[in-house]
């Protein structure tokens, strides 16, 4: 029998990263939460499990996101020490949140075309990594916060037409 969401995040409360990731991958849980942990890196054996689609580590010292399982759908990063976006992310995640970090850099093609919604506020983004995030595809992301990123000084807006997207992006904060 398959765990629900709140038993899953209530048995992995209160323990060791790794304590967390043995039950894990023996419940084979879908949600992983190793948040508040203190994680400077996601440990390399994580790649590995593929059944897990939401993965929540804030509130740590990561500095990166790496080794994670192909099959996300959901990361919440936030109020961690991310400070660049420099491995291409999983191609199913819908959702990231990398609010309340250091990240100041997303390098060329790390973000999925797949984003529906993306979080990236109160960051030290620059011009450059902003105007990146912006081009995804309008007709997929749906909810965009770049607010509150202190290095940005000029927004690059080149929308194609989205008449066949019927506006989908509803939510846009900057």
């Amino acid at each position: 029998m398959e765990a629900s969401i709140a038993e899953e995040q209530k048995l992995t409360e209160n323990k060791s990263s790794d304590a967390v990731l043995d039950s894990a991958r023996q419940k084979q849980y879908k949600m992983l939460n190793l948040s508040s942990q203190h994680l400077y890196a996601l440990p390399e054996r994580l790649k590995e499990f593929d059944w897990v689609t939401t993965l929540f580590v804030k509130q740590t010292c990561l500095k990166e996101l790496t080794n994670l399982p192909a099959n996300l759908t959901t990361i919440n990063a936030s109020q961690t020490q991310i400070t660049q976006l420099s491995f291409k992310l999983p191609d199913k995640l819908r959702r990231l949140d990398v609010s309340n970090t250091n990240l100041y850099h997303i390098s060329n093609n790390v973000l999925p075309l797949s984003l529906e919604s993306a979080n990236f506020s109160n960051c030290m983004l620059d011009n450059e990594s902003v105007n990146k995030i912006i081009q995804l595809d309008p007709c997929i992301l749906h909810t965009l916060d770049i607010s509150r990123n202190m290095n940005v000084t000029q927004l690059n807006f080149n929308i194609s037409d989205t008449s066949t997207c019927m506006g989908s992006l509803l939510e846009l904060r900057l």
